[in-house]
């Protein structure tokens, strides 16, 4: 029996198949010896494993297959390989292994990950670390895509998000991680938050040294009792996990706006003060003040609708 373990941005699944020839493609009608793999850039029928004793042999019939020691498979060749292998077709991540044909002995990865890291496995972290954190960081950068670069970006926020999920299982809190799938829905739902605190946050910053504004600065200069846009602030820093509800990201509150209004908002958080944005836009000052007043109505009414 082999295992098959692939990994991309539109699964995370796990294949055991009881068969000496395996094939691998896009396609999802060929039969029970076939790995699906939802990548684009596989081919239909990208390659076929053939197993013999404690190794595999791999040919290709598409695209070129990658080895983690840099090496490539060309189409229409083939190679033998001592199990495990790693191997990279398109975007996809497929690691190869063998099981026992005794069921009692098909380990569960993400149980066995997950008993280790109780017991403070360092190498089962590492290993969990490996598999998941280019898709995270796919994960987290499409959720920023709109805020501008900061010092605190998405590979801190996943870092952040893996420190969670490791003491929260050294803890006992996830109970029901039983596959990669459940694995992932965590590990998303971590870092779901912490995006959603540092869009909050963001938001709510006052201008520092180097630093971007937050909401605030979206208050008038004439008038700095204004509700506008920092009671929202308040409301979206209370309840984190309400804002990714609401938006999907903060691009969902810029396309309200005109494409002028977007730049002055950009602008504003990047620590611009009235006056220079004035200048920048080649307006007057007033022109800013009333600008931003309709974006502060704007977002009220976008708040208001949800």
């Amino acid at each position: 029996m082999i295992e098959f373990q692939v990994d991309n941005k539109n699964q995370t699944t796990d294949f055991v198949v009881d068969a000496d020839e395996i094939t691998i493609g896009r396609s999802s009608n060929v039969g029970e010896n076939h790995i699906h793999v939802k990548d684009p850039a596989v081919s239909r029928k990208q390659a076929t494993v053939r197993l013999q004793n404690d190794r595999i042999r791999i040919h290709n019939h598409g695209g070129p297959i990658r080895f983690d020691n840099s090496t490539q498979l060309a189409t229409d060749e083939s190679v033998e390989l001592f199990l495990p292998v790693l191997i990279q077709i398109g975007d996809s991540q497929i690691t190869i292994s063998a099981v026992s044909d005794d069921p009692r002995v098909v380990v569960n990865t993400v149980l066995n990950w997950v008993d280790k890291i109780q017991s403070d496995d360092q190498q089962a972290s590492a290993e969990l670390w490996d598999k998941y954190f280019r898709r995270l960081i796919a994960f987290t950068r499409k959720k920023l895509a709109n805020l501008p670069k900061r010092t605190s970006d998405e590979e801190d926020i996943v870092v952040d998000a893996f420190d969670s999920f490791f003491r929260g299982v050294r803890a006992g809190k996830f109970i029901d991680l039983n596959d990669h799938d459940d694995l992932w829905r965590v590990l998303a739902m971590l870092t779901a938050r912490k995006v959603s605190r540092e869009i909050g946050y963001r938001l709510a910053l006052k201008r520092g040294a180097g630093q971007i504004r937050g909401e605030s600065v979206f208050i008038s200069s004439q008038n700095s009792v204004a509700p506008g846009i920092q009671n929202v602030s308040r409301e979206l820093l209370a309840a984190p996990d309400a804002l990714l509800e609401m938006q999907d990201n903060i691009g969902q509150m810029l396309d309200v706006l005109t494409e002028e209004q977007q730049e002055i908002c950009r602008l504003k958080l990047e620590g611009y003060t009235n006056s220079e944005i004035a200048e920048k836009l080649e307006v007057n000052e007033r022109t800013i003040e009333r600008r931003l007043q309709l974006i502060r109505a704007e977002w009220h009414t976008l708040l208001e609708s949800e």
